[in-house]
């Protein structure tokens, strides 16, 4: 199964409760694409602890400037069921390059499961005013 969740701010601000229960939740799925994640990434590393030793990730580089954060984003996988293919894109898209005013980040994944391949996308939209 597979999910996508923004966890507003995502770093080592979060209760070790807190953090039981997004695990709780994100072992549930194969596959997890997450946003917000903090730059430092503390808060993804103390989740990752709790997942299985079959789970793991990658992330996207942090963004720069006032607008993304500096923020990453992440996909989370069971690894006995997804075999990341070590082939990333990400797109970053200038306002300026816009039609419409706001900025993009999209993450392209392959990735092949057990019985079929699966091209997965993570994007963030954020408004200008």
């Amino acid at each position: 199964m597979l999910a996508t969740w923004n966890i507003r701010k995502f770093g080592d601000n979060r209760l070790p409760e807190s953090i039981h229960y997004i695990a709780e939740i994100i072992s549930r799925f194969d596959l997890v694409a997450v946003q917000e994640v903090s730059s430092d990434m503390k808060g993804l590393e103390k989740l990752m602890s709790l997942l299985k030793l079959n789970w793991d990730y990658f992330v996207t580089d942090s963004t720069e400037g006032t607008a993304g954060g500096g923020e990453r984003m992440a996909f989370l996988y069971d690894k006995s069921k997804i075999k990341f293919k070590n082939l990333a894109g990400e797109i970053v898209l200038p306002v300026t390059k816009l039609i419409v005013t706001f900025r993009t980040r999209l993450k392209v994944v392959p990735c092949n499961g057990e019985d079929y391949n699966l091209n997965c996308v993570n994007g963030e939209l954020i408004m200008y005013n």
